[in-house]
């Protein structure tokens, strides 16, 4: 005998409906339980922890502040997710389990059964934000976690209950459709006053009643036991004498009522998304990560109960034809550098064009002059203030790395010139470096210029420093799960030109509100305070992501940093390697590029941000300067090479300040390095390795120009280092999204021993 036939307690724990729905979840619906796991990896951090995609879930931000409402906001829409892996689920796989047709609102029923993954995913979340909240950020339970956890559930309450509801008034099952009371089917024991009785025996209408029996074959998901309601459990019965019309007529129509939610779901979505400028319809990150996935959740539950076993086909047809789409611009998913003509013709975009920009420049000797009288007026600003002949001179240096770097700049910054009494920055000549890093060093040199002119008291404000570490994310996220994966909506005009709403629209918003407006100006609008040394010289080099070139861009002409001329001994062509962006686009009005959409080109993050493409054929566009220099020591360097004559005649000493991201001496990263390595580990390692050193590969390499450097500049030259990260387990997430405790680490890290020695090195050289 069988010992599932031996012992029927063994049979119906085996085959309980929660464990069967498990089983064919995990062997039959592939892409909800990616949704699941990938879920489940934002939360726990296993993927995107450097991004800081983790703290979107932990500390949401609703209207500026996370609490109550934040989370309430985070609920609904985790409860969205919810529903719509019940109403998929439901779709594809209700017609395995037969019995549920014969039993009173069977979608409600199907969703208890259905609860182990969103209980335990609960959970798991609730967990996670307990030790985020007591641990991570040193809060008293009551203070936060309670109202977190009290609005969560709340709106995940609220949303279940809104489902069950339109489900309850739309319920369709044998007794609504047949006039057949499920609770009165043959063989059900049903308990009345203590007292256990057989109801009556039942017969079929006679008009659902075939004329002859339907065989069936055997189910390969046989269920012996289901949850009733969550407190009870009960016997699923056998409906093999039941007509397959019946069954399938009462799963049709709750299939069709499932339909028409998703639909309504998805025009819920739509109206946030037309609404997704108003301050109250901006969702928290989070939320809107689980609206797309709430989306995919129920297009994938929607093609598969459509398509059958060629869902994945159609899903790769589709694929294929959305590509070939956007290769041919059919279809155009293009972001553009605001306040450049796209109207007029392309620029011709080729080595043949690049070649004789490299090999004929006019230009060379009138920027080299303009530079040398840049740096006159520098120095004899330093002279009459500081009573210098020979002044030393700054190079401000900034690596990338989202928000952390961005406030960590200002707070550098800020830090320095406060120490010295205001020297440091007059000594500042030129700002180079990517990402995050640039947009802090670019507003302390704004607040710089306008504490210059009397129009700010101090640049050592707090609320200026929060201004640098507010949240764009939120933003972003909205515009990415709202508008920019599906129909795209909106249009804007800057400087008499319309464009399209996107992330990249938002990010520039975002950071124009945050700033208060500073950068919103033209490019070319810093050329006269930068001539006259009121502010330093700041330079842009984002990268064209189709050949690796930098496109180096400044308010001010540079040609000669895109030229590769070569002595006469030399008999060598060498590739062009830096385009100088205002003259290459002149004729597409390049001088009235946007400071913010400069801003952006050079920290246009992965996935994030857009590349921006730009009006050339063929097309090019621009990413992250990143990928080239992390941190902006290249630029540095051909700079004071071709200023070098100057330089060794008015300077005494060449000041590298370097604001990084992380610690820079081989002994603190190799703390970071495992010892012992697995299987998989061993294998991925030279591809592993390749990818976790191009910052390191950047770093010899940039160690090495300025080795150089000392063979034509006779002068002084010094290093000062600020570095964030001492490489703890718990690093700053590389976000435009920093959590509180983040923003407070990356402010104490002033305190920190390397940092204090730095210091220390400032004010002995520029101390007053």
């Amino acid at each position: 005998m069988s010992p599932l036939n031996k012992y029927p307690i063994l049979r119906k724990i085996l085959f309980f409906f929660p464990a069967q729905l498990v089983l064919v979840h995990i062997q039959r619906n592939f892409l909800i339980m990616f949704f699941w796991a990938f879920l489940v990896a934002l939360v726990k951090g296993w993927w995107g922890i450097g991004l800081g995609i983790r703290f979107l879930f932990l500390e949401p931000e609703y209207l500026g502040t996370s609490g109550f409402w934040a989370f309430f906001i985070v609920g609904l829409t985790l409860g969205g997710f919810i529903s719509a892996f019940n109403l998929s689920s439901y779709l594809i796989n209700s017609r395995r389990f037969p019995f549920l047709a014969t039993l009173r609102r069977p979608f409600y029923k199907y969703c208890i059964n259905n609860a182990i993954l969103p209980i335990g995913f609960l959970v798991l979340y609730v967990r996670e934000l307990y030790f985020f909240k007591n641990n991570a950020e040193n809060l008293g339970q009551s203070e936060t976690f309670l109202p977190s956890v009290l609005g969560l559930m709340a709106g995940f309450c609220i949303f279940i209950f809104v489902l069950l509801g339109y489900f309850f008034a739309v319920n369709n099952d044998l007794k609504r459709i047949f006039g057949i009371d499920p609770e009165e089917l043959p063989g059900l024991k049903v308990r009345r006053k203590h007292r256990i009785t057989r109801v009556r025996t039942f017969r079929l209408p006679k008009q659902i009643v075939t004329e002859t029996p339907q065989r069936r074959g055997p189910n390969p998901w046989r269920t012996y036991t289901y949850m009733h309601n969550p407190f009870q459990v009960r016997s699923a019965r056998n409906v093999d004498h039941y007509p397959k019309e019946l069954l399938n007529k009462v799963f049709n129509r709750n299939h069709f009522n499932a339909l028409m939610f998703q639909l309504i779901t998805v025009l819920i979505i739509f109206v946030f998304a037309y609404f997704r400028e108003v301050p109250e319809f901006q969702l928290p990150a989070s939320a809107a990560i689980l609206l797309v996935l709430t989306l995919f959740m129920m297009a994938a539950g929607a093609f598969q109960y459509i398509f059958g076993r060629w869902n994945l086909v159609v899903v790769l047809l589709l694929f294929i034809l959305l590509d070939t789409s956007v290769r041919y611009r059919w279809i155009t998913f293009q972001n553009y550098a605001y306040g450049l003509d796209y109207d007029r013709d392309p620029l011709t975009y080729n080595v043949d064009s690049l070649a004789y920009f490299a090999r004929n420049n006019p230009y060379h000797d009138e920027d080299i002059d303009l530079h040398e009288n840049i740096l006159e007026n520098r120095r004899a600003y330093l002279e009459a203030k500081y009573g210098m002949e020979k002044p030393a001179l700054v190079f401000v240096n900034v690596s990338g790395g989202g928000t952390k770097m961005s406030l960590w700049a200002y707070e550098v910054l800020s830090h320095l010139d406060s120490v010295t009494n205001g020297a440091f920055f007059d000594h500042v000549h030129m700002i180079s470096g990517s990402s995050g890093g640039m947009i802090g060093a670019a507003y302390y040199r704004e607040l710089y210029r306008e504490q210059k002119n009397g129009l700010l008291a101090s640049t050592r404000l707090d609320t200026l420093a929060k201004n640098m570490s507010s949240d764009m994310l939120n933003r972003i996220a909205a515009n990415i799960a709202l508008n920019d994966l599906f129909i795209r909506t909106g249009h804007f005009t800057y400087n008499g030109r319309r464009y399209g709403k996107d992330r990249g629209w938002a990010f520039e918003y975002q950071l124009n509100k945050n700033t208060h407006g500073v950068f919103n100006k033209e490019l070319t609008a810093y050329a006269g305070p930068e001539f006259s040394a009121e502010i330093p010289l700041l330079i842009l080099s984002p990268t064209v992501v189709e050949d690796g070139r930098r496109m180096m861009i400044s308010a001010q002409p540079i040609s000669f940093l895109s030229e590769k001329s070569m002595p006469d001994n030399i008999s060598w062509h060498p590739k062009m390697e830096d385009l100088e962006f205002m003259r290459l686009f002149h004729n597409h009005n390049g001088s009235k590029l946007s400071m913010l959409t400069a801003l952006r080109m050079n920290a246009t993050f992965p996935l994030v941000l857009p590349p921006v493409t730009l009006p050339t054929e063929p097309r090019i566009s621009l990413f992250d300067s990143g990928v080239r220099d992390n941190y902006g020591d290249l630029v540095t360097v051909k700079y004071l090479y071709h200023l070098r004559e100057w330089l060794n005649a008015n300077c005494s000493e060449v000041v590298f300040l370097e604001i990084n991201d992380e610690i820079r001496s081989d002994h603190d990263r190799y703390k970071n390095k495992k010892s012992v390595i697995g299987l998989m580990d061993g294998f991925m390692a030279p591809f592993d390795g390749v990818i976790s050193n191009v910052t390191a590969v950047q770093i010899y390499n940039n160690e090495t120009a300025t080795w150089l450097l000392s063979g034509y500049f006779g002068g002084k030259i010094t290093h000062i280092e600020m570095d964030l990260s001492n490489f703890e387990k718990d690093d700053i997430s590389i976000s435009f999204h920093l959590t509180e405790g983040e923003k407070n680490r990356v402010s104490n890290s002033i305190t920190l021993p390397w940092n204090v020695q730095s210091t220390q090195r400032a004010i002995e050289i520029f101390g007053q």
